[in-house]
Parts: C-alpha cells; structure tokens; sequence
C-alpha cells in the first residue's frame, strides 16, 4: 500500500505506463510534445516511474534523464519497495562483462545517490570504488574528494597501488593525513603533476620544513611556485641559476610571475636579455615546421 502522499489509481483508470510507451513512438516535432513528455512522466506513480525505467537502456537518453530525476525526487519524499528492487537492479548490472550501456547505468545509480539512506549510500560507494571499471572508480574518487571519510582510506589506498591512476593519487595528496605523506613521498613524486606538487607540498611544509630542499631538486619551478606563496623569495644567485635551467620549461611564465611577485627584477631582465630572443626563434621554427607539415605537397 503506498503512502498518504499519492493518490490511488481507480479501477477504471487507463494504464498509464502503457499510454506513455504509446506517446513515446509518435513523431514529435513541436516545442510543446517536450512538455507533455515530462507531464506524463511526472504524473506516474512512484511505483510505476520504477515500472517504466528501461533496464536494457535502450530509452531515449533524454527520456531516461526525465524519468531517472523524477525517481529521486520520489526517494526524496520515501524510500519505497519498488525503489529499493530498482536500486538493487541497477547494481548488479553495472558489473556484468561486456555490457555496452555500464556509463548509462552509473550515471542513473549516481543521480540517485544523493537521495538514498546512509547504508545503500555507502553500499553504492563500495561497489564503485571496488569496480573493476576506471569509469566507475572514477565516480566513487569524485565523491570521496567532495565528502571524505577517513574509513576509505585503506580502499583508496588499495587502488593506487593496484592502478596508479591519477584520481586516486589526487584523493590521496588532498585527503590522507600528512604524516603519511611526508612517509611516502619519494612514492608519488614522480607520479603527480606540478601542480599537485606545488599544493602537496603546501601542505607539507608547516610540519616538515626540510621537505621544500626535496622539491627544489625535483621541480624547480613548483619550488618557486611555493616559495611565492609562502611569501618568501629566492636569492638573485638562486633564481638565475633556476631561470638558467629551466629557461625553456613551457611554465616559463609562471617563474617569471613568481620572480615579479619577489620583486626580483634584475633575474626578469636576464630572462628578458639573455633568454628571450632563442625562445622566440625556437617558437618561429616551431610554428613555420607546422605550417609545411600541413602544406598539400
């Protein structure tokens, strides 16, 4: 028996899942069929919006949208039977092989996710994180980014090893404590980008304050970066020697934001003088071996 809050269907009422399939395989070609589409399907039971989702996913992409929206909403107000059994569904069809539509079926558990209780919540956020699937992985990271529970940890953990994805090296550099980052640095270093080293060690620095010598070795350039932000400044000796490196690094115009906000003017005009005029000859060449690479011969 369903709740207060829908009305029960008469006997003589027609059957409204199929007039809707019969609706769906006329030709709509105006702005208003649109409207009628959504009416319909907002006008559907609780347990008939769960009746007509299309579990083989061949439903229109937009009809799904409309209706797998509808079905949130519905959980919003209560969690019934019908949405449990769906939910269930969903589940054990997102990890069956070869099946074409995985995305289509996670994006749907996912829509409803925010709407389901605690244990089916977490239940989805371990079948995604344990997913064979990076696709599906990848929804279950995204979450812990924006909600983090330390109790994922190991899990998060599990999937770096297995995969060294850079997904989960990023829940890790952003969320794991930083002792246990400061422990295993040397491990990601060499995997993480430069700007997840300028944050990474941002973080660091308060509770080891040796730890910037080993991104100065690493990336010259993040080294600065962070220096900037902590508003410290490189030495004249220190910048020209780093800008001598790494002249040619396509971050070059970070450096020299980071030589601006120093006010190291004397390292901007050695880049100005002695560095500028080979990159842009580089750039010239560069450019003119692009244009005869796609000149018809």
């Amino acid at each position: 028996m369903l709740g207060s809050k829908y009305i029960e269907e008469n006997e003589n009422t027609m059957n409204r899942i199929e007039y809707l399939r019969n609706w769906l395989k006329k030709t709509h070609d105006y702005t208003e069929d649109t409207s009628i589409t959504i009416a319909l399907i907002n006008a559907l039971l609780p347990s008939e919006a769960c009746a007509f989702f299309d579990l083989s996913f061949e439903q229109d992409f937009q009809i799904r949208q409309y209706l797998i929206k509808r079905i949130a909403h519905d959980i919003r107000i209560e969690y019934l039977a019908e949405h449990k059994k769906l939910l269930s569904c969903l589940c054990n069809t997102l990890e069956k092989k070869k099946f074409a539509k995985r995305n289509s079926c996670a994006f749907c558990i996912d829509a409803l996710f925010d709407e389901l209780p605690v244990k089916e919540q977490e239940f989805i956020l371990e079948l995604f994180l344990t997913s064979q699937y990076k696709a599906n992985r990848e929804r279950g990271l995204k979450r812990l980014r924006h909600s983090w529970s330390a109790k994922y940890q190991g899990t998060v953990e599990n999937i770096w090893k297995e995969y060294k994805d850079t997904t989960s090296l990023r829940v890790i550099l952003e969320k794991f404590p930083e002792e246990y980052l400061v422990e295993h640095i040397d491990v990601f270093i060499p995997h993480a980008t430069s700007y997840q080293l300028s944050k990474l060690f941002l973080r660091l620095v308060d509770i080891n304050e040796e730890i910037l010598d080993k991104l100065k070795n690493v990336d010259a350039i993040s080294y600065s970066y962070v220096l900037t932000k902590l508003n410290r400044v490189l030495s004249n000796e220190d910048a020209n020697e780093i800008l001598k490196e790494n002249y040619k690094d396509d971050r070059v115009g970070l450096l020299l934001w980071c030589f601006g906000k120093m006010k190291l003017w004397d390292s901007i005009v050695e880049f100005e003088k002695k560095y500028r005029e080979p990159l842009k000859i580089a750039f010239l060449e560069k450019m003119t071996s692009k244009i005869k690479d796609l000149t018809p011969c």
